[in-house]
């Protein structure tokens, strides 16, 4: 019975050991659920070359924003599992969309196989200058002196920023209303162009505009100020309570991924965000390398999904 149970069990593992051998065979493609521009364009972007040479195939970046950038991810999702279809994303499409909308078309804890949180990042609250306050007390006194007239942009329903915007809301008795757009480059876009008054986006995103005087940066939403941007305050320093999960972009393949084919997966990744160039370029905007394990990726994103919904609890937020 022993012999015939380790029979079937290796007889199960033969077709991902094959793909695992042959693999990469065809070129692979990276969906990014977000338009070109922005943080989440960057880093499949700038391996790229370098991914292309070691795997001996090319590294195909696809972006397909929409839907709070459910529509990509669910592409991969329903991938076959064969390593020819992967995802880089931000922590939204698996921690937070599931708390904030309804018919989620994917389950993030099931429906893929984690591969690296490959760099982390911050945000920043920023304002337009028109807008006329220097200062995040003089736009929370601003948005109590206007209820329900200011908004401001974020890169979409459920991500990260919308959150943090309504944390802010709760815990500051403000009434300002959200409006999503399909990434961080498009907020950027609006807030320069004075079409939101005030946004909430990555420092990756948000490096071109504050170096161009284009948009001022209230608040970092970090308990300690970033290094390149010395004279931005700590978010809690004026909401000392104020907690939000990490803010990571990592790697997914579809469930079921070979291990083998994941584990190669990480290592060349993780290779070339090392690479001095790259992480040099990275540094610049904002961001360092991660690059965790599979089993570490998939318990952060558990924890993050669980801190998600009590925080969404807290605010009052409930799916739409």
């Amino acid at each position: 019975m022993k012999q015939f149970i380790c029979s079937v069990l290796i007889a199960s593992c033969l077709p991902g050991l094959a793909l695992a051998q042959t693999w990469p065979s065809k070129p692979i493609r990276i969906v990014v659920p977000y338009p070109p521009g922005g943080s989440s364009d960057l880093v499949p972007r700038l391996i790229q070359p370098r991914l292309s040479t070691v795997l001996g195939q090319s590294w195909v970046v696809e972006n397909r924003p929409g839907g709070d950038a459910m529509i990509g991810t669910d592409i991969v999702a329903k991938a076959a599992p064969d390593g020819y279809t992967l995802l880089f994303t931000t922590p939204a499409t698996h921690t937070q969309v599931t708390h904030m909308r309804r018919n989620v078309p994917y389950d993030p804890l099931t429906d893929f196989s984690p591969i690296t949180a490959a760099v982390k990042q911050s945000s920043f609250v920023l304002v337009h200058p028109g807008l006329g306050v220097n200062t995040f007390n003089e736009l929370i006194d601003y948005a109590k002196k206007n209820p329900g007239k200011l908004s401001y942009g974020t890169a979409g329903t459920g991500s990260n920023f919308h959150l943090a915007g309504q944390i802010i809301r709760q815990a500051t008795g403000i009434d300002w209303v959200h409006i999503p757009y399909k990434g961080g480059a498009p907020t950027q876009q609006a807030l320069i162009a004075g079409e939101v008054p005030v946004a909430i986006f990555s420092n990756t995103s948000a490096t071109a505009g504050l170096k161009a005087g284009k948009i001022k940066a209230l608040a970092v939403l970090d308990r300690k100020r970033l290094k390149d941007w010395p004279d931005v305050p700590s978010i809690n320093d004026f909401l000392p309570a104020f907690e939000k999960p990490g803010e990571w972009l990592g790697f997914y393949g579809p469930a079921k991924l070979p291990e083998a084919i994941v584990g190669r997966l990480r290592s060349e990744i993780i290779t070339a965000l090392k690479l001095p160039d790259i992480e040099a370029k990275l540094a610049a905007v904002g961001m360092e390398v991660f690059g965790n394990t599979p089993q570490e990726f998939a318990a952060m994103i558990r924890r993050d999904s669980d801190l998600n919904r009590k925080l969404l609890a807290a605010a009052g937020v409930k799916p739409e």
